[in-house]
Parts: C-alpha cells; sequence; structure tokens
C-alpha cells in the first residue's frame, strides 16, 4: 500500500504543481493586462524567493529525517571540536 502512494504521490504531485503554477500565471497576465499588477509581481523575485526558501526547507528536513552528519558530507570527516585558549 505504501509504494502504491508514493508512486501515485511522485506522479500526482509534479502535476499539481504544474496547475498551481498554471493558474497562477494566468491570474497574474490578467491581472498585467488589466493594469492591476502590483510593480513587485511583475518581477521574477518572488517565485525565486519561493522556490530558494523551500529548497533550503527540504534540504533540511531531508538532512534531519536521514539523520546525515552535514560535516561527513562536505568534509569527508567527523566534525573536529574548536579548542579554545588555554
Amino acid at each position: 500500500m505504501g509504494r502504491i502512494l508514493i508512486i501515485l504521490g511522485s506522479l500526482l504531485l509534479p502535476l499539481a504543481v504544474y496547475l498551481l503554477w498554471l493558474a497562477l500565471a494566468r491570474r497574474k497576465q490578467a491581472l498585467a493586462a488589466a493594469g492591476q499588477l502590483p510593480w513587485w509581481q511583475a518581477l521574477p523575485w518572488t517565485w525565486l524567493i519561493v522556490a530558494g526558501v523551500l529548497l533550503m526547507g527540504a534540504t533540511l528536513v531531508t538532512l534531519r529525517l536521514l539523520d546525515l552528519d552535514i560535516d561527513e558530507l562536505l568534509f569527508g570527516g567527523p566534525a573536529t571540536p574548536v579548542r579554545g585558549t588555554p
């Protein structure tokens, strides 16, 4: 049952994201044609910031769920403690 949900989710989630994007793009196009689009929505910064935050969150959740050590992944070894001055 879990495998079926994973397969269906991996097929339907991209479709849902695309349909959401399509609806928002059409709405934005209609607002731009009517001259009612705020200046900040005419720029791609909104989507770039949202995408960056979502990707960062997904990365942090994945690292936490898989219990991965970022120091070992990046530097090839366990973290070395920083010594204070005696």
